[in-house]
Protein backbone atom coordinates (compact mmCIF):
# COMPACT_ATOMS: atom_id res chain seq x y z
CA UNK A 1 0.00 0.00 0.00
CA UNK A 2 2.94 2.35 0.46
CA UNK A 3 3.37 3.57 -3.07
CA UNK A 4 -0.89 3.84 -3.68
CA UNK A 5 -0.53 6.26 -0.16
CA UNK A 6 2.20 7.94 -1.44
CA UNK A 7 0.77 8.43 -4.61
CA UNK A 8 -1.96 10.06 -3.42
CA UNK A 9 -0.25 12.36 -1.00
CA UNK A 10 2.15 13.13 -4.27
CA UNK A 11 -0.27 13.81 -6.42
CA UNK A 12 -2.31 15.93 -3.76
CA UNK A 13 -5.12 13.09 -4.22
CA UNK A 14 -5.26 13.22 -0.99
CA UNK A 15 -3.81 14.93 1.79
CA UNK A 16 -1.75 14.34 5.24
CA UNK A 17 -3.86 15.42 8.30
CA UNK A 18 -1.53 16.14 11.36
CA UNK A 19 -2.72 15.15 14.60
CA UNK A 20 -2.54 18.71 16.27
CA UNK A 21 -4.78 20.07 13.36
CA UNK A 22 -7.73 17.61 14.14
CA UNK A 23 -10.00 16.35 17.19
CA UNK A 24 -9.96 12.47 17.52
CA UNK A 25 -12.83 10.61 18.63
CA UNK A 26 -13.11 7.02 19.12
CA UNK A 27 -16.78 5.07 19.45
CA UNK A 28 -17.21 1.09 20.32
CA UNK A 29 -20.40 0.55 18.26
CA UNK A 30 -23.03 -2.20 18.43
CA UNK A 31 -23.02 -2.70 15.02
CA UNK A 32 -21.51 -1.32 12.01
CA UNK A 33 -22.81 1.76 11.22
CA UNK A 34 -23.04 3.64 7.25
CA UNK A 35 -19.94 6.09 7.11
CA UNK A 36 -22.55 8.83 4.70
CA UNK A 37 -21.21 12.04 5.71
CA UNK A 38 -24.73 13.02 6.31
CA UNK A 39 -24.73 9.66 9.20
CA UNK A 40 -21.98 10.76 10.47
CA UNK A 41 -22.94 14.56 10.88
CA UNK A 42 -26.37 13.87 11.86
CA UNK A 43 -24.72 11.27 15.13
CA UNK A 44 -21.51 13.00 16.14
CA UNK A 45 -21.39 16.75 14.62
CA UNK A 46 -22.53 17.97 18.32
CA UNK A 47 -19.16 16.24 19.91
CA UNK A 48 -16.89 18.20 17.48
CA UNK A 49 -15.27 21.44 18.80
CA UNK A 50 -15.31 22.90 15.26
CA UNK A 51 -18.13 24.99 13.49
CA UNK A 52 -20.13 22.26 11.64
CA UNK A 53 -20.51 25.13 8.28
CA UNK A 54 -16.35 25.13 8.72
CA UNK A 55 -15.33 21.56 9.47
CA UNK A 56 -15.21 18.21 7.78
CA UNK A 57 -14.89 14.76 9.35
CA UNK A 58 -13.10 11.61 8.42
CA UNK A 59 -14.43 8.27 9.77
CA UNK A 60 -12.57 4.87 9.23
CA UNK A 61 -14.51 1.79 10.25
CA UNK A 62 -12.84 -0.93 11.82
CA UNK A 63 -15.28 -3.84 12.79
CA UNK A 64 -17.40 -2.98 15.73
CA UNK A 65 -14.61 0.20 15.62
CA UNK A 66 -15.20 3.55 14.48
CA UNK A 67 -12.20 6.24 14.00
CA UNK A 68 -13.18 9.77 13.97
CA UNK A 69 -11.12 12.64 12.86
CA UNK A 70 -12.92 16.29 12.55
CA UNK A 71 -10.85 18.95 11.29
CA UNK A 72 -11.15 22.68 10.45
CA UNK A 73 -11.00 21.62 6.62
CA UNK A 74 -14.49 22.07 4.26
CA UNK A 75 -12.76 20.17 1.34
CA UNK A 76 -10.09 17.38 -0.38
CA UNK A 77 -9.76 13.90 1.06
CA UNK A 78 -7.14 13.77 4.21
CA UNK A 79 -5.37 10.70 5.82
CA UNK A 80 -4.93 11.06 9.66
CA UNK A 81 -1.39 10.75 10.17
CA UNK A 82 -2.49 9.00 13.74
CA UNK A 83 -4.12 6.10 11.93
CA UNK A 84 -0.93 5.64 9.24
CA UNK A 85 1.30 5.70 13.09
CA UNK A 86 -1.26 3.45 14.41
CA UNK A 87 -1.80 0.78 11.94
CA UNK A 88 1.87 0.19 12.20
CA UNK A 89 2.25 0.74 16.06
CA UNK A 90 -0.61 -1.79 16.51
CA UNK A 91 1.42 -4.46 14.66
CA UNK A 92 4.07 -4.94 17.72
CA UNK A 93 1.75 -3.23 20.39
CA UNK A 94 -1.57 -3.74 21.93
CA UNK A 95 -1.11 -1.59 24.98
CA UNK A 96 1.09 1.28 24.67
CA UNK A 97 1.48 5.28 25.27
CA UNK A 98 3.98 6.57 22.35
CA UNK A 99 5.11 9.87 22.62
CA UNK A 100 6.39 11.23 19.14
CA UNK A 101 8.80 14.67 20.06
CA UNK A 102 8.73 17.16 16.97
CA UNK A 103 8.06 21.16 16.61
CA UNK A 104 4.87 19.64 18.92
CA UNK A 105 4.60 16.88 21.19
CA UNK A 106 1.99 14.20 19.67
CA UNK A 107 0.54 11.36 21.56
CA UNK A 108 -1.04 8.08 20.32
CA UNK A 109 -2.31 5.87 22.75
CA UNK A 110 -3.05 1.82 22.26
CA UNK A 111 -5.13 -0.18 24.59
CA UNK A 112 -6.27 -3.62 24.01
CA UNK A 113 -4.93 -3.56 20.50
CA UNK A 114 -8.03 0.23 19.61
CA UNK A 115 -6.73 3.75 19.14
CA UNK A 116 -8.31 5.35 22.02
CA UNK A 117 -7.03 8.66 22.13
CA UNK A 118 -4.40 10.61 20.38
CA UNK A 119 -3.87 14.52 21.08
CA UNK A 120 -1.31 16.94 20.73
CA UNK A 121 0.29 19.56 23.53
CA UNK A 122 3.77 22.10 22.95
CA UNK A 123 5.54 19.83 25.67
CA UNK A 124 4.56 16.63 27.26
CA UNK A 125 6.32 16.87 31.18
CA UNK A 126 6.25 14.00 33.57
CA UNK A 127 3.03 15.25 35.59
CA UNK A 128 0.99 14.94 31.92
CA UNK A 129 2.58 11.35 31.61
CA UNK A 130 1.95 10.16 35.12
CA UNK A 131 -1.59 11.52 34.58
CA UNK A 132 -2.19 9.42 31.04
CA UNK A 133 -0.92 6.22 32.53
CA UNK A 134 -3.39 6.43 35.61
CA UNK A 135 -6.44 7.47 33.03
CA UNK A 136 -5.44 4.62 31.03
CA UNK A 137 -4.40 2.24 32.87
CA UNK A 138 -1.09 1.87 30.97
CA UNK A 139 2.55 1.83 32.12
CA UNK A 140 4.67 0.94 28.89
CA UNK A 141 5.61 3.82 27.06
CA UNK A 142 7.65 4.58 23.77
CA UNK A 143 9.33 7.57 22.83
CA UNK A 144 10.27 8.89 19.49
CA UNK A 145 12.77 11.72 18.46
CA UNK A 146 12.36 13.90 15.48
CA UNK A 147 13.84 12.39 13.05
CA UNK A 148 12.72 8.87 14.30
CA UNK A 149 9.19 9.98 14.20
CA UNK A 150 9.50 11.77 10.26
CA UNK A 151 11.24 8.23 9.75
CA UNK A 152 8.24 6.11 11.09
CA UNK A 153 5.73 8.34 9.70
CA UNK A 154 7.32 7.35 6.21
CA UNK A 155 7.09 4.11 6.77
CA UNK A 156 4.11 3.73 8.28
CA UNK A 157 2.55 4.11 4.92
CA UNK A 158 2.87 0.39 4.10
CA UNK A 159 0.61 -0.34 6.87
CA UNK A 160 -2.61 1.48 5.75
CA UNK A 161 -5.36 -0.48 4.57
CA UNK A 162 -6.95 -0.74 1.56
CA UNK A 163 -10.29 -0.06 3.41
CA UNK A 164 -8.62 2.68 4.97
CA UNK A 165 -8.46 4.45 1.52
CA UNK A 166 -12.11 3.50 0.79
CA UNK A 167 -13.09 5.24 3.67
CA UNK A 168 -11.15 8.36 3.23
CA UNK A 169 -12.53 9.08 -0.33
CA UNK A 170 -15.57 8.15 0.52
CA UNK A 171 -16.23 4.82 -1.57
CA UNK A 172 -20.31 3.87 -0.59
CA UNK A 173 -20.41 1.27 2.34
CA UNK A 174 -22.61 -0.96 0.64
CA UNK A 175 -19.87 -1.85 -2.10
CA UNK A 176 -17.20 -2.44 0.72
CA UNK A 177 -19.12 -4.60 2.84
CA UNK A 178 -19.53 -6.93 0.03
CA UNK A 179 -15.94 -6.83 -1.11
CA UNK A 180 -14.64 -7.82 2.50
CA UNK A 181 -17.81 -10.73 2.96
CA UNK A 182 -15.99 -12.00 -0.23
CA UNK A 183 -12.71 -12.31 0.75
CA UNK A 184 -13.74 -13.02 4.54
CA UNK A 185 -15.99 -16.23 2.60
CA UNK A 186 -13.16 -17.58 0.28
CA UNK A 187 -10.27 -17.07 2.19
CA UNK A 188 -7.93 -16.50 -1.37
CA UNK A 189 -4.47 -15.64 -1.34
CA UNK A 190 -2.65 -12.09 -1.25
CA UNK A 191 -2.94 -11.90 -4.77
CA UNK A 192 -6.07 -13.08 -5.25
CA UNK A 193 -7.45 -10.01 -3.04
CA UNK A 194 -5.69 -7.49 -5.13
CA UNK A 195 -6.88 -8.56 -8.30
CA UNK A 196 -10.69 -8.31 -6.40
CA UNK A 197 -10.14 -4.53 -5.11
CA UNK A 198 -8.96 -4.21 -8.57
CA UNK A 199 -11.74 -5.43 -10.22
CA UNK A 200 -13.98 -3.30 -7.59
CA UNK A 201 -11.66 -0.02 -8.64
CA UNK A 202 -12.68 -1.09 -12.36
CA UNK A 203 -16.24 -1.02 -12.19
CA UNK A 204 -16.51 1.87 -9.52
CA UNK A 205 -14.43 3.93 -12.06
CA UNK A 206 -16.22 2.86 -14.80
CA UNK A 207 -19.41 4.07 -12.48
CA UNK A 208 -18.14 7.27 -11.86
CA UNK A 209 -17.20 7.87 -15.89
CA UNK A 210 -20.93 7.12 -16.71
CA UNK A 211 -22.09 9.49 -14.23
CA UNK A 212 -19.46 11.89 -15.64
CA UNK A 213 -20.87 11.68 -18.68
CA UNK A 214 -24.37 12.34 -17.46
CA UNK A 215 -23.72 15.52 -15.77
CA UNK A 216 -21.69 16.76 -18.82
CA UNK A 217 -24.91 16.19 -20.62
CA UNK A 218 -27.30 18.32 -18.29
CA UNK A 219 -24.49 20.83 -17.51
CA UNK A 220 -24.81 21.58 -21.50
CA UNK A 221 -29.15 21.54 -21.53
CA UNK A 222 -29.20 23.48 -18.61
CA UNK A 223 -28.28 27.43 -18.28
CA UNK A 224 -30.17 27.87 -14.78
CA UNK A 225 -27.70 25.94 -12.45
CA UNK A 226 -24.43 25.93 -14.46
CA UNK A 227 -21.74 26.69 -11.67
CA UNK A 228 -23.47 23.80 -9.26
CA UNK A 229 -23.42 21.21 -12.38
CA UNK A 230 -19.84 22.58 -13.36
CA UNK A 231 -18.48 21.30 -9.53
CA UNK A 232 -20.15 17.94 -9.89
CA UNK A 233 -18.85 17.30 -13.14
CA UNK A 234 -15.08 18.83 -11.61
CA UNK A 235 -15.96 16.25 -8.54
CA UNK A 236 -16.71 13.19 -10.33
CA UNK A 237 -13.36 13.63 -12.70
CA UNK A 238 -11.16 14.29 -10.11
CA UNK A 239 -12.63 10.66 -8.31
CA UNK A 240 -12.71 8.96 -11.41
CA UNK A 241 -9.22 10.18 -11.78
CA UNK A 242 -8.15 8.90 -8.51
CA UNK A 243 -9.94 5.45 -9.04
CA UNK A 244 -8.08 4.83 -12.17
CA UNK A 245 -4.56 5.83 -10.49
CA UNK A 246 -5.76 2.80 -7.57
CA UNK A 247 -6.51 0.41 -10.25
CA UNK A 248 -3.67 0.94 -12.34
CA UNK A 249 -1.72 -0.27 -9.12
CA UNK A 250 -3.34 -3.97 -9.19
CA UNK A 251 -2.81 -4.12 -12.81
CA UNK A 252 0.63 -5.12 -12.69
CA UNK A 253 3.06 -7.50 -10.30
CA UNK A 254 2.93 -6.08 -6.68
CA UNK A 255 6.54 -3.14 -6.71
CA UNK A 256 7.35 -4.36 -3.31
CA UNK A 257 7.86 -7.86 -4.68
CA UNK A 258 10.05 -6.78 -8.00
CA UNK A 259 12.33 -4.61 -5.30
CA UNK A 260 12.47 -7.44 -3.34
CA UNK A 261 13.98 -9.86 -6.41
CA UNK A 262 16.07 -7.26 -7.28
CA UNK A 263 17.73 -6.34 -3.97
CA UNK A 264 17.61 -10.67 -3.34
CA UNK A 265 19.59 -11.12 -7.06
CA UNK A 266 22.28 -8.52 -6.63
CA UNK A 267 23.40 -9.84 -3.58
CA UNK A 268 23.85 -13.29 -4.53
CA UNK A 269 26.03 -11.75 -7.40
CA UNK A 270 27.90 -9.39 -4.89
CA UNK A 271 26.37 -6.63 -7.32
CA UNK A 272 25.94 -3.43 -5.61
CA UNK A 273 22.44 -1.25 -5.78
CA UNK A 274 22.69 2.45 -6.14
CA UNK A 275 19.51 3.62 -7.10
CA UNK A 276 15.39 2.78 -7.76
CA UNK A 277 12.69 4.12 -8.78
CA UNK A 278 9.10 2.35 -9.98
CA UNK A 279 6.71 3.84 -12.23
CA UNK A 280 3.48 2.39 -12.88
CA UNK A 281 4.52 -0.04 -15.38
CA UNK A 282 8.42 -0.39 -14.95
CA UNK A 283 11.32 0.36 -12.94
CA UNK A 284 14.72 2.13 -13.09
CA UNK A 285 17.52 1.06 -11.18
CA UNK A 286 21.63 1.97 -11.06
CA UNK A 287 23.98 -1.33 -9.83
CA UNK A 288 27.81 -1.01 -9.35
CA UNK A 289 29.93 -3.81 -9.98
CA UNK A 290 33.56 -4.49 -10.29
CA UNK A 291 32.90 -7.74 -12.98
CA UNK A 292 31.69 -6.68 -16.23
CA UNK A 293 30.71 -9.95 -17.05
CA UNK A 294 28.38 -10.32 -13.93
CA UNK A 295 25.49 -8.28 -15.35
CA UNK A 296 24.55 -10.32 -18.68
CA UNK A 297 23.65 -12.60 -15.40
CA UNK A 298 22.19 -10.62 -13.21
CA UNK A 299 19.51 -9.39 -16.18
CA UNK A 300 19.39 -13.06 -17.25
CA UNK A 301 18.20 -14.01 -13.67
CA UNK A 302 15.73 -10.94 -13.37
CA UNK A 303 14.00 -11.80 -16.56
CA UNK A 304 13.69 -15.44 -15.02
CA UNK A 305 11.87 -14.30 -12.19
CA UNK A 306 8.41 -14.44 -14.10
CA UNK A 307 8.58 -10.86 -12.68
CA UNK A 308 9.14 -8.96 -16.28
CA UNK A 309 8.10 -8.70 -19.63
CA UNK A 310 11.74 -7.33 -20.13
CA UNK A 311 14.78 -6.60 -18.28
CA UNK A 312 17.24 -4.02 -20.71
CA UNK A 313 20.82 -1.92 -20.07
CA UNK A 314 20.33 1.45 -20.57
CA UNK A 315 23.80 2.81 -20.37
CA UNK A 316 26.93 1.48 -18.81
CA UNK A 317 30.16 3.64 -17.76
CA UNK A 318 33.15 2.67 -16.24
CA UNK A 319 33.78 4.90 -12.47
CA UNK A 320 37.83 5.94 -11.63
CA UNK A 321 37.65 3.08 -8.82
CA UNK A 322 37.30 0.89 -11.40
CA UNK A 323 33.52 0.16 -11.04
CA UNK A 324 30.91 -0.08 -13.39
CA UNK A 325 27.99 1.66 -12.95
CA UNK A 326 24.78 0.06 -15.29
CA UNK A 327 21.71 1.88 -15.60
CA UNK A 328 18.84 -0.72 -16.11
CA UNK A 329 15.27 -0.59 -16.75
CA UNK A 330 12.83 -3.67 -16.09
CA UNK A 331 9.20 -4.09 -17.79
CA UNK A 332 6.72 -5.34 -14.85
CA UNK A 333 4.57 -8.06 -16.59
CA UNK A 334 0.94 -7.86 -15.82
CA UNK A 335 -1.01 -9.92 -13.63
CA UNK A 336 -2.44 -13.00 -14.88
Amino acid sequence: MKYIVEYLLNKDFIKLSHIEDSFYLYKSLDKRLSLKEEIIHLNYISESPYSSDKSMSIAIADKNRLYLWFLKKTENYYLPEALSLYRKLVKNYLDIIVIFHDNIDKVIIIKDGTLVSTFSKRTIVERDLLLIKEEYKLSEVLVFTSKEYREYLESSFSFVEASDILDILNIQIDIKSLFFKVIKWLSIPLLLTSLLLALIMGFYSYFTEEKNNDLHHEYKNSQESTIKIKNKVDHYEYKNEVFRQLANEFKYVDKSLVLSKILETAQDLNITMFYFKAYEDKVHFIVKTKKRKKIPMYTKQLFESNLFEEVKNLSSRKQRDSMIEVTIRAKLKERN
